[in-house]
C-alpha cells in the first residue's frame, strides 16, 4: 500500500500493527511518498493484481487507465456525497451520534464522512436542534488530548472547508452552529 502523502507514518503503523498481531513480516509492505512517483511504481508494477483506490476523480481516472493497460481489476472509492435519511420514528439519540460519529470522526476526513441529513418534515426542527447541541458541545483541539474535533491535516485541506462553507453559504444554506475557524 500507499500511504498518504500528507500522513506517511499511517500506514507504516498499520504495517507495524499487522505484524504485532501475528502476520509474516513483509506480509504488509508500505511505500510512502508522491503519487506521481510511488503510487504510479505501485499501479505500474507487476506484482500488483488488484488496485483499490482512494482519492479524487482526477486521480482516479488516472490510476483506472494505467491499470486498463494491465487488465488489472480496480475498487475506486472517489468520494461523493454520503446522506444519511431519517424517518420521523427514528431514534433521534442514536441519529446524533451517528451525526457525531460520521461527521466529527478524524476531523471529518473520511471518504465517507456524513455529509447530509434528509430529515421527514415533521422532525426537522428538534433533529436540528439536537444537532446543534451535540455540535455546540464537541471539544476542540489537539488529537493527543483527546479532543472531539482535531485539526485538519493541512493549511489547503482548511481552505478547502472554509471555501465549502462560503460557497454552501452563498447557495441558501443556514448558519446552525459555529461559523468561524
Amino acid at each position: 500500500m500507499k500511504s498518504p502523502e500528507l500522513a506517511p507514518l499511517s500506514g507504516i503503523e498499520l504495517a507495524r500493527a499487522c505484524e504485532t498481531a501475528g502476520l509474516p513480516a513483509g506480509a504488509v509492505n508500505v511505500l510512502t511518498g508522491y503519487g506521481q512517483t510511488a503510487g504510479q511504481a505501485l499501479i505500474d508494477h507487476p506484482d500488483v493484481r488488484h488496485i483499490v483506490f482512494t482519492g479524487s476523480m482526477a486521480t482516479g481516472r488516472t490510476v483506472l487507465k494505467a491499470a486498463a493497460e494491465r487488465i488489472v481489476p480496480c475498487i475506486m472509492e472517489l468520494g461523493g456525497k454520503s446522506a444519511a435519511v431519517v424517518y420521523s420514528d427514528a431514534d433521534l439519540d442514536s441519529v446524533v451520534e451517528a451525526v457525531r460519529i460520521g461527521t466529527y470522526l478524524n476531523a471529518g476526513q473520511n471518504c465517507n464522512n456524513l455529509t447530509r441529513l434528509l430529515v421527514e418534515r415533521s422532525i426537522a426542527d428538534e433533529t436540528l436542534e439536537r444537532v446543534k447541541a451535540c455540535v455546540e458541545g464537541l471539544s476542540i483541539g489537539p488529537g493527543r488530548e483527546n479532543c472531539d474535533i482535531t485539526p485538519l491535516i493541512s493549511q489547503r485541506q482548511r481552505e478547502g472547508v472554509e471555501s465549502a462553507c462560503r460557497m454552501a453559504l452563498s447557495q441558501g444554506a443556514r448558519l446552525v452552529a459555529g461559523g468561524t475557524a
